[in-house]
Order: structure tokens, then sequence, then C-alpha cells
């Protein structure tokens, strides 16, 4: 924060202040070094320096080792410049530069909070509370690593606004150590970096060479200092730091596109190399002053995935705000401390709606409830309501009323969408690693010797009579295997054990519960109150150090989508890294209130800015795609396929950065990683904005199959998805030849077979009655005692197997002969007394031919029909 700020908003730089604060007068003596006309811009430079000589000499001390920690911490990074001049380097910064020193932090247990004060401050804001607000955040900045704070600074040809000595009350001169004379910049190098002699700060220094020059008068205007005082004093700032620190000090270069067309505010190109540099430059300072502090406990079963859990833990459970009431409920329900009935009518008040899936109880049901009350809780949300967060809230509170709790969430790993996955880790949660049944769990995969074990830890459990809390987030993204939800009890849990389980509304996943399991409590979550929103909108921001005025809140929390908490929490993302703020209001009114509106919106955005090119082929092969990529496959996908060249490393992990709000990871068959959307409304977006058109719709389908029928190394994805593809595209002849000439094609189930072969063949109605409209299918005897006239994968002889998909017949009947309707005639010649085998072509004695049939997959049953298919 670097320049004057008044109503709210950064203005224009000056050198005069307009509505500055008077002079103090509660017993400070303002100080006598102010401005003097007498003085040279030369003599007021100098001395500026030496009063700072002297004061940076005074606090110069040996540096303390940053106290290590094992646990999860704060690093902040306070970043400093002129305002107007750096709009595109900030860019850079909150949209490339830190969503990837965030996710490296994020592996070191380590929270990322950039500290831009480029904009947020409130309205109607005095010069010397943004002064106090600047100087106390770099002071912050300090304090976890022993006065060497993380400082990012950046130097143009703009030195900014100096203040004046009635814009500096004495106090804060005092305190922050302020030399007149000098801008905000400057006294924020000097607090952040040269007073401490800070090994942390980074200062980049920005060429003008180039670019600047071919700038119209009137533009260039924004990026020159206009005073002769502030360009002296910038010359000579980047001279001594250069000469103090040598090693902190990086100069780059950019360039403008077309300067000459340039009418307003210009956008800077060419900064990667400055990107690079900052990153590379935190993140050596950050390894440095935040070592990882290894634990004995890293060495436990599970404990790799259990990290996974403890990172989306930390993430949504902090964040969560106006869901008091409902965790208080499922926390005092756990605890014991209300009953069912009581649990089930607080929430119905709290959402002041009647309880979804709740029904009106029978005596049996009260006889039951006096008994054993259902201690299984399913909380059923509309997507985007906030279900994962207050899960996550609840295990984090749990621990401040010492109850024991256990959270799930689904979909955070690649093996998190296991059922069996979920016994493990709840296993290992009730095991000690002593207890020689941990060695078993963590070995065998035997889904069955794990689901008694379970019921022995729980049973164990309830004989100890220690409360216990399992939380299981989003069944929805829960693999469907045989089996997948044996891990609820059907009969319910011992009354010390209470499990909360959340699913996305109008899942199939809720009707197969229900199926599972009567002994289940259905409660629905709400819609956010407006002080919830307002909570939201202002932590949210403030994690940032940004804030919105009270006219840009009311937009924002009253529009119609902030009832929904993901709108909101993607309305304040995309607020805090929208760059032109002085028309930060206007953008708020723009903003679309319905979520795939908000969605499609925000993904044009990134499609635009993207500088791979290749973002949006990546977001629509996404959406094509049935059961998620694997990085791998996305990588060929978007290189050159058919010279087998993939795309570079760099471009793949610049598109997964961007993306990370919006995907998962999740695992398919043999457990490997893919990634689909964390949203099925994301790819709703996708599908309206990029694959409405049939023809790109087909392209990317025609793509997916070239990869998984010609690249792809595993057999069973390879069949299943290649022909689902190529039957998206449109392909028939190209999916039947798949099918009946590919042996790999054997690994397709037969259902999908049949149904597949059934969309491309003629079905023209035959009158098997009247002998009319077609004629039989027969082949000789020769024929009939071959293989795989009808498929590379038939296993069968021809006469036993289906004409169309190549299975075997089990039973042959007259209803499900083979037939060809009157428009397709047989070829070759046609004799009186002789039929021709539809195999080889050539004729077969009549009486001797033998039959041919369709297996009960492939019959429509009831009636017969063609079975010609294109490919014939």
């Amino acid at each position: 924060m670097a320049e004057k700020v008044s109503h709210g908003k950064i203005t224009q730089a000056t050198d005069t202040v307009s509505h500055g604060t008077k002079p103090t007068s509660h017993g400070a003596k303002v100080d006598e070094k102010v401005q003097k006309t007498s003085q040279t811009v030369e003599e007021i430079v100098n001395n500026c320096w030496s009063e700072i000589e002297g004061k940076y000499v005074k606090e110069t001390s040996q540096v303390k080792p940053t106290t290590k920690r094992p646990g999860w911490r704060a690093v902040r990074l306070f970043v400093s410049s002129t305002f107007h001049d750096y709009h595109s380097e900030r860019e850079v910064l909150v949209k490339k530069v830190f969503p990837e020193l965030k996710e490296w932090c994020l592996e070191r247990q380590l929270h990322l909070i950039e500290c831009d004060l480029r904009w947020g401050v409130p309205r109607d804001s005095t010069t010397a509370a943004v002064l106090c607000t600047c100087m106390d955040e770099i002071e912050r900045c300090h304090g976890d690593t022993e006065g060497q704070g993380m400082f990012l600074n950046m130097l143009g040809e703009r030195y900014g606004w100096i203040p004046s000595v009635t814009d500096i009350p004495a106090d804060l001169a005092v305190q922050f150590k302020w030399v007149y004379n000098t801008s905000i910049t400057h006294m924020e190098i000097l607090l952040g970096a040269v007073y401490r002699h800070n090994r942390n700060a980074a200062f980049f220094i920005r060429s003008p060479d180039g670019w600047l020059d071919k700038l119209a008068p009137e533009i260039q205007k924004q990026f020159i200092d206009p005073s002769e005082l502030g360009r002296a004093q910038l010359k000579m700032l980047k001279t001594k730091l250069r000469d103090k620190y040598p090693d902190q000090c990086f100069d780059y270069d950019c360039f403008v596109e077309d300067p000459e067309k340039v009418k307003s505010r210009p956008e800077l190109r060419g900064l990667d190399k400055f990107g690079n540099d900052v990153l590379s430059f935190f993140k050596e300072a950050i390894a440095r002053e935040y070592p990882i502090v290894k634990c004995d406990e890293e060495e436990k079963p599970g404990m790799r995935e259990q990290f996974c859990h403890g990172l989306v833990l930390e993430q949504k459970g902090a964040t969560v705000l106006g869901r008091d009431h409902e965790y208080d409920l499922i926390l005092n329900f756990g605890l014991g401390h209300i009953s069912q009935s009581d649990f089930e009518e607080s929430w119905g008040k709290i959402n002041q709606e009647e309880k979804r899936d709740s029904r009106k109880p029978s005596k049996e049901d009260e006889e039951s409830k006096m008994s054993n009350n259902r201690n299984t809780i399913a909380v059923i949300a509309e997507p985007g309501a906030g279900k994962s967060s207050l899960l996550a809230k609840c295990a984090m509170e749990a621990c401040k009323v010492k109850l024991d709790a256990f959270i799930h969430f689904i979909g955070c790993s690649g093996m998190s969408t296991s059922h069996v996955n979920i016994m493990k880790r709840i296993c290992y949660h009730l095991l000690s690693t002593t207890d020689p049944r941990t060695d078993k769990v963590s070995k065998s995969e035997d889904s069955g010797e794990i689901e008694n074990t379970l019921k022995e830890l729980l049973e164990e459990r309830k004989q100890c009579g220690k409360k216990l809390l399992i939380l299981v987030d989003d069944l929805s993204q829960l693999s469907n295997a045989d089996n997948y939800l044996n891990w609820i009890p059907k009969d319910g849990l011992p009354s010390n054990i209470t499990l909360v389980i959340s699913m996305v509304q109008g899942d199939p996943v809720v009707d197969e519960v229900k199926g599972h399991t009567d002994n289940m409590t259905w409660v629905n979550l709400g819609h956010l109150t407006d002080k919830s929103r307002y909570d939201i909108v202002t932590n949210y921001l403030k994690t940032y150090n940004k804030t919105l005025d009270p006219e840009q809140a009311k937009l924002v929390v009253e529009s119609e989508g902030a009832k929904n908490a993901l709108w909101l929490s993607m309305a304040c993302e995309e607020l805090r890294v929208f760059g032109v703020f002085d028309l930060l209001t206007e953008y708020i009114k723009e903003l679309p209130s319905s979520l795939d509106d908000l969605l499609e919106k925000i993904l044009t955005r990134l499609v635009k800015e993207d500088e791979t090119d290749l973002l949006k082929e990546t977001l629509c092969f996404m959406e094509c795609v049935r059961d998620g990529l694997r990085e791998r496959s996305l990588q060929v996908m978007l290189g050159d396929m058919e010279a087998e060249k993939c795309i570079p490393m760099l471009h793949l992990a610049m598109i997964k950065r961007t993306l990370k709000p919006f995907i998962r990871v999740s695992s398919n068959y043999q457990q490997l990683d893919r990634f689909t959307f964390y949203h099925h409304a994301i790819g709703k977006a996708v599908r309206k904005q990029w694959l409405s058109n049939e023809d790109t719709f087909i392209k990317h389908h025609r793509s997916l199959a070239d990869y998984f029928q010609y690249h792809c190394d595993d057999v069973h994805v390879l069949a299943r998805e290649a022909a689902y593809h190529i039957n998206r595209s449109k392909d028939g002849k190209r999916l039947l030849d798949f099918i009946k000439r590919d042996e790999r094609s054997r690994y397709i189930d037969r259902i999908s077979v049949s149904r597949y072969v059934k969309e491309h063949k003629c079905n023209g109605i035959i009158n098997k009655q009247f002998n009319i409209g077609g004629r039989q299918l027969f082949c000789c005897n020769f024929c009939a005692m071959g293989r795989q006239a009808f498929s590379k994968c038939q296993m069968f002889s021809n006469k036993d197997s289906c004409v169309l998909c190549g299975q075997i017949v089990n039973m042959k009947k007259p209803e499900n002969h083979a037939y060809w309707c009157g428009r397709h005639p047989q070829s070759g010649p046609n004799f009186p007394n002789m039929v021709m085998c539809h195999i080889c072509k050539r004729p077969a004695m009549k009486g001797k031919e033998t039959p041919l049939h369709l297996c009960s997959f492939c019959h429509m049953g009831g009636f017969t029909v063609c079975c010609r298919t294109i490919q014939d």
C-alpha cells in the first residue's frame, strides 16, 4: 500500500494531501524535520539517507532462528509497491504465483496469507488509520519469524505519495521510526526490510527500457513519478538496495503489445521471469524459516491418507460461519445430551420448514425410541449448501468438548471414495499402534474381513462406554461397488456411538441408503441466514487483508445466489482476484445470481487468461469423459497423439493449478488417481459454453476414442471407454468394427455390447407368420463348426454364437432365429433348392443348413426385427 487512499479506493498519487489528519495534540511534540523549501533535492535525499543509516545500524542485531514446531502454521507475505503502475504484476501474483506457492505451503502444513493492501480500505478511513494499518501489517508479518517476515517489494519509475508532517501523527512517527520526505512505499521498505536486515525480503525492479517511451505522453504519466524529489529519492533507493542486498534484488523486463494503440491502462506482458523469480525466492525463504518437523506418528498405517483428510478439515472447518445451531445440535446429540426426537424438532425449527424425508412415527416407532434412539443422522443438502464445512466444524468443535470424533471426506484423495478405505480408517482410529489387528487391517484387501474387524471394534467401544462421533461427508461421491453400504449398520449403532453422513439432495445414493436401513434420522440443511452471509464475506476477505465497503458487501449478500454457500465463496474468490478496483462495485453488480451462471463467467475468464491455450480443451475433455481422466491421459490428449508427443509438464502443472478449485481427485479401477469435476454444475457450465455445438461435441468424443483405443495401456479401461466414446462420436461402423474385430473388446460387458449393436442395426419388422418382409439367416455345415465369424472375441462355434455380439446362445428357439428384412437382398446366386451361407456366401444344400440365432441380450423379444448392422 503506497499511495493515498480516499473513500475506500486508492487514488492517484499526488505530492500534497487534501484531507490528511491534523497534527496530534495529545502530548507528543511534532517533529521539526519537515520539507524545507530552501534545501535542494539532493540535500533532502542525502539527509534522509543519513537518518536512515543511523536508524538501521541501531536496530541491527543477530538474527534468531525461527522456532521449529509441528502442526499447522500461518505464513504472512507482505506485498509492497505503488498502486496504479503495478496492476499487471499484481495480477500475475494473485492469479499464478500465489496459488502455486499456497499449494506448495499446504504440503508443508503451512497456510500462506498474502498481505496485499492494494484495496479494501474501509470508506472514510483517515490518513493516520491507513498508515497505521500498513505498518501494523508489516509488524504482524515479522511476528512469526523472529523479525524476518516475508516481504515483497516492487519498484518501477514511480516513487509514490510523500506525506507531509501534518499527515503523520507524532505518536506514529515515533512508533514506526518515520523518516520525513519519504513515500509510504519507501517507509514500507524500511520497516519491512532495511531496519531489520531482513533476509526474507525481495526487491523486484522493473526496467522501463523498450516499452515506456513508446506509450503516449498521457499514458506514461501512470508510470513516471511527477515530482523531482520523488524521482531523485527513487534513484537513490534503488542504488542503496542493490548495494546492500545484491542477492535479494531482481531486475526484470516486460513489454506492451501495440503501445501506440493503448488508450487507457496498458497490460504489461513478458512477466514470466518475474513470476518464477518471486516463486523461487519465497519457496527458499519459507523452507528456511519453516522447516518440516517430522513426527513419529507419520509412520502409522494410514497417515498419508490422514494428511489428506486433515488438510480438508483444516481448510473447511476454520471457515464455517452461520451454522452454529446445526453443529451444536449434532455435538449435543453425539454427547447424549438430547434425544433423537428433540434433535429432529430443534433442527426443523432452525430451518423453518418441514424436515425432509420425515414421516409420522408409528406406535412401533415410539416404542422403539423408548429403548434406543436412532443415532445415525443423514444430512441432505443442495449442491454447495455447505455440508462438508458443517461436518468439518463438528469435528473441530468435538475436540473442544472432549468428544472423540473421526471424520472422512469422500473425494479428498484417490482412495477416499472406496468404502473399504472408510472402514480401514475407522479401524485405525479405534486401534492402537501396538494392537496386532492394526497390521492385519493394513494388509488386508478382503472387505468382508475388514467389515468384521470394524464390527468387533465397535462392540468393544460399546462395552467401554466412551462416546464416539463418526462423520462421513458426501456419500454421493462413493464408488459403487458390491455391498458398498455395508459399513452403515442396518440395525443401528450402540447408544454411545453416533454416525453422521451427508448426501446431495436428489442423488441416487439417497434412495439406496433408505433401502439399506430404516434406522436413520433424516434432516435437511437449509439456506444461509443474512447474518451468516455477511460473516462469510467479511471473514473470507479478511483472511487476505481485504474489506468491502458497506455498499459493496450489501450488494454481495443480498444477491439471490448468496443463499448458497458455494456461490458466496466463489463470488468472494472472484472478487479477491479482480484487479481493477476502482470498478469493483460495478463488477459486483454484474455477478450472476445463479451458481451455474457464475461458474460459466468464472470459467470463461480463466480460459481467456490461460497462457497455455489448453485450458478450454481440458475442460471439454473432462466434461465428455464419464469416469474422470488420469494425469497421464490428459497430458497425451492435449499433445500430438499421432506423433506421440505429450504437452510439457509445466503446462500440465499450470492447468492443474488453475483448475484446482474446480476438480477433485478420486480413484477408479486399480485405485489409479483420476481428475473429475468437483461439482456437476461446473460440467453444466462447460457444456453450455463450449459443447453446445454438435460438431464440437463429436470432435472431443472422437479424440477421446482415439486416445483410449490407440494409446491407453489398461485394457479394461481401454475396452470400456473406447467403445463408449466411439459410440458418442456417432461413428457406428468404427464401433462395430472395434467390437467385432478387436480382441480387446472382450473386456466390455455383454449388456453394453448388445446395447451398442442394437443402436446400429436395421430393426425392420419381420412377419414370420406369412413369410414376408425378410429372410432367415443360415450357415453351411462347414461354417457352423467354425469360430470367430461374428466376433474376434467369440469363444464358441458359429452355430452356437449370437450373430450380433458373438456371445453364446443358451436357448435356441424359433423365436430368436436371425432374420434380414426385404430391404437387404441376398448377395450371389439364388438357387431354388439351396440357401446361401451367411458366413462364406456359398450355397448350402437345403435341409442341410444350420439356422443362426440371436442371444437373449440381442433379441428384442415379443416380435422379430431385422438384425443387419450398418457394417454388414
